[in-house]
């Protein structure tokens, strides 16, 4: 099963993390909807990952970057 809330809401974050019984440690994964929304939350987007994004995006891939002071 999964659970969902907005990743830029501290408060519904910090109920994921409590329901699951995770560790504040353990990072949530965060699902965009379209390709432009990483460049809000991520940092250090290099042209390699654009060329993935592009070419499976939307799709199943997950890729890690670093987060923005928003997340």
């Amino acid at each position: 099963y999964g659970l969902g809330a907005n990743a830029l809401d501290e408060d519904a974050v910090k109920k994921i993390y409590e329901a699951k019984g995770r560790p504040s440690d353990n990072p949530l994964i965060v699902h965009i909807c379209e390709k432009d929304e990483i460049n809000k939350l991520a940092t250090d987007i290099n042209e390699k990952a654009k060329i993935l994004m592009n070419e499976f995006w939307p799709g199943p891939l997950t890729m890690i970057f670093k987060k923005k002071e928003i997340v």
